[in-house]
């Protein structure tokens, strides 16, 4: 008999000839999945998704804003790239935290952007790729999820908050005459008290997107 323990799960297996005896007693919060590809089998043990929503990038016309995440990231480094953004698109950009940490005397923490400006889908692909160092799994999002948008979380999860609004990135842009999506701005002006910046181009459109999606804790 032999006793594994990793990542704080206690597994017990057994060697006998050709057969490999596995034991382990599931937590309330977890499941397992069995693969077996190209002769390779393996067991998965993790902890159940949850479902959380979260809004899409999508606008009526087909248009998209920008979504921006960013995971396991130095602030000073996404609040950079955030004002180079917004000076080179001469739009506000509001930045959102989800979990925030000092390691090393560095403030780290997973992040999200939101740019009211309106862009078209493969606009927005070569800017996440080339203009940021957001979670690459993010800027592939929209191939993966039937609602082909972007997507950020607005409710809380275990282990996690809703995203808690840190402050707008631009310096000095107060006025914005760029066109942005109007339907997105009255949405967070719903759930955020956010700092007042004149918009004077609106799209007029009113309606905007969710999607309920699965997440595990972080």
């Amino acid at each position: 008999m032999v006793v594994g323990i990793r990542y704080k799960m206690k597994v017990n297996f057994e060697i006998n000839g050709n057969a490999i005896l596995l034991q382990k007693e599931l937590n309330k919060d977890e499941t397992y999945k069995v693969r077996d590809s190209k002769g390779i089998f393996s067991l998965h043990i993790f902890k159940k998704p949850q479902m959380t929503t979260g809004v899409t990038s999508y606008c009526d016309d087909s248009s998209h804003v920008l979504f921006i995440d960013y995971d396991n990231v130095c602030r000073w480094i996404v609040e950079k790239e955030l004002e180079s953004i917004a000076q080179l698109y001469d739009t506000p950009i509001y930045l959102f935290k989800t979990k925030e940490e000092k390691i090393d005397k560095e403030v780290v923490g997973n992040y999200h952007a939101i740019c009211l400006r309106k862009f078209h889908a493969f606009e927005i692909n070569r800017l996440l790729r080339e203009q940021t160092s957001c979670d690459v799994n993010f800027v592939s999002m929209p191939r993966r999820s039937v609602f082909r948008s972007w997507v950020l979380r607005i409710s809380n999860k275990r282990g996690s908050n809703k995203p808690k609004f840190v402050k707008l990135m631009g310096y000095g842009l107060t006025t914005c005459n760029t066109k942005i999506s109007e339907a997105h701005l009255k949405f967070l002006n719903t759930i955020y008290k956010l700092p007042t910046v004149e918009y004077t181009n609106k799209d007029g459109l009113s309606k905007v997107y969710f999607n309920k999606y699965e997440t595990r804790d972080v």
